[in-house]
């Protein structure tokens, strides 16, 4: 940094004077490092501390800030100095006054603590010294989104960005919009009071989605490619519409299908009257609940957990084929009062308010809810099914006979089904990176939606096992992220991992040997390359976590506030 005038700043408050010697921090900076600057003050992030600050800024030109008080996860805002300085945080709070031995009874400073202290100034204030300052990645942008995938998560990702006036192209492989949620009979109540059923408005939405004059609906159609970066992806579509497009973000909202119940043979899948949930769900949508000689069934079994939670089929539990169940329990009642519904469950699972649904179902009393496990299932010479259910409550075996027997199938997402959703044009590959289940590889509690590929957003089922309800809440979420990306990317600024930095990678091409190291350890498909192997570079997808850098054999890499010249210095 070009005039730079380093101060150093050294609060001591929050215990840090009860664990170290002032002082001798400030000996550090003046002695050793000859700063021009440095101060104490018993608040730096009040008001009169970070006036201080500001005074000296303006008196003395201090455009380097170190700031020896709480970590960064504290007061970023606090003391942001403006872009035209740099800040650097030494965190002598978490990092020594809380986590090493403070002063003894007569007051005397831990050796060992107050070596850390003096260090923890030392290294950050070499580090300073290295630091560039951040300056926007520049590019021509656009702010369209691009939503791929027409369920009620596609759907809804694709109204909240239209209602928030963005230009929005949904893309759906089939030649409607609604997907499996167009074949539910009914709904599960999403507002008060979560006792009864809910008419389906999947149609009622699929038409708003087709003619709100902000979104571009792309039916029998797939996308061929998806090149570029944030803020300026380059898309192509096939099939039915070949139309071409930038955009700015992606939300993928492909959704999920059904485990393959054909492979439940130990429950009787094989038999007439076994069948699977998604089966049940169009029967009935018919109107009428048959056994398969068309007689009808009036004893129905669910058995919960069919696959799921089992090594040999899907390991995880899907979250929503107990909430299913009880619903379609509901359908059984409602069709028909003489018909009663068996649940054989391991765990009831009820989210949130579901929690009602759930009561309104125990207290029919034609709905009979069982805790057990199905040992065994035999088909009887009428054709009925018989189970033999095992570690009950009573702790007994028990056989329950029933005319139909539905089997809870849980979810799977779509993009294990082979076909390529996204195309991507990167060098790391065409689709997300997964988790080991065919889910997006993201923290997906912490930081929903985002995936490893900076820019493109999972919502709904294909990002974790979720019903229409959450997935609509979820596709809200992942809308509001392709629009925070899209906008960050047109200020030059990015998302990830901190919202509006600007330390982008720096390559030195003079002496890249073309080793490819960089490009193969990228996580986030931030470099592609070309045919000698030199690394092509898409800034806006960079999330700084320098893996680029540590891999380059050259040290060709670095970032305005990280580099190796800078850790260098510090260790040193």
């Amino acid at each position: 940094m070009e005039n730079q005038k380093i101060g150093v700043y050294i609060c001591s408050g929050c215990d840090i004077d009860k664990a170290v010697d002032i002082e001798k921090l400030e000996g550090v900076a003046k002695n050793e490092y000859k700063v021009p600057v440095c101060r104490t003050h018993p608040f730096l992030c009040s008001q009169e501390g970070v006036q201080l600050l500001k005074e000296d800024q303006k008196n003395e030109g201090i455009n380097s800030f170190v700031i020896a008080a709480c970590s960064t996860r504290y007061h970023e805002t606090t003391f942001d100095m403006g872009a035209e300085n740099v800040v650097v945080r030494a965190p002598i709070r978490e990092y020594v006054a809380w986590t090493l031995a403070t002063r003894d009874e007569e007051g005397n400073v831990d050796e060992d603590t107050q070596m850390a202290g003096e260090d923890y100034v030392r290294m950050y204030t070499s580090k300073i010294k290295q630091h560039t300052l951040p300056v926007p990645y520049e590019q021509e942008t656009n702010k369209d989104i691009l939503v791929i995938g027409g369920g009620v998560t596609g759907m809804t990702a694709a109204l909240e960005a239209a209602k928030a006036g963005y230009t929005v192209n949904l893309v759906e492989k089939s030649d409607t919009l609604g997907g499996y949620a167009l074949n539910d009979k009914s709904m599960i109540p999403e507002n008060p009071p979560f006792t009864g059923l809910v008419a389906n408005n999947t149609k009622d939405l699929a038409a708003e989605a087709a003619a709100h004059a902000k979104i571009s609906v792309h039916t029998t159609s797939t996308v061929a490619s998806i090149a570029g970066e944030p803020g300026a992806f380059e898309v192509k579509l096939q099939g039915g519409d070949s139309a071409a497009f930038k955009a700015g973000a992606v939300v993928m909202a492909t959704g999920s299908v059904p485990y393959d119940a054909s492979k439940l043979t130990d429950l009787g899948i094989g038999y007439d009257n076994v069948i699977s949930s998604t089966e049940f769900e169009a029967m009935a949508a018919s109107g009428s609940l048959k056994k398969k000689d068309g007689s009808p069934a009036k004893n129905i079994a669910f058995i919960q957990c069919a696959g799921s939670r089992d090594p040999n089929h899907l390991s995880y539990c899907s979250n929503t084929c107990c909430m299913r169940s009880l619903k379609q329990a509901a359908y059984i009642r409602e069709m028909d009062q003489d018909a009663k519904a068996f649940i054989i469950y391991r765990d009831m699972i009820t989210p949130g308010q579901y929690e009602d649904f759930y009561r309104s179902q125990q207290d029919d009393p034609g709905v009979f809810l069982t805790k057990g496990d199905v040992v065994g299932v035999t088909e009887a010479s009428d054709k009925g099914v018989s189970l033999d259910i095992d570690n009950t409550l009573l702790g007994d075996q028990i056989q329950l006979n029933a005319d139909l027997v539905v089997l809870a199938t849980g979810q799977v997402p779509s993009v294990l089904d082979g076909e390529s959703v996204l195309n991507l044009e990167y060098r790391q590959g065409p689709e997300l990176p997964e988790l080991k289940h065919g889910y997006p590889d993201s923290h997906f509690i912490c930081f929903p939606y985002e995936t490893r590929r900076t820019g493109i957003f999972a919502a709904g089922t294909v990002r974790k096992p979720m019903d229409a309800n959450f997935s609509k809440r979820d596709a809200t979420g992942a809308a509001l992220k392709a629009i925070q990306a899209a906008e960050m990317s047109d200020l030059g600024k990015r998302v990830h991992p901190r919202s509006g930095d600007m330390t982008y990678m720096d390559i030195f091409f003079n002496r890249c040997t073309d080793c490819k190291r960089c490009t193969e350890e990228c996580p986030f498909g931030a470099l592609n390359e070309n045919d000698k192997g030199t690394p092509l570079p898409f800034p806006a997808r960079c999330r700084a976590c320098g893996t680029c850098m540590g891999a380059c054999p050259e040290r060709c890499i670095s970032f305005p506030d990280f580099s190796i010249q800078s850790v260098g210095d510090m260790i040193k």
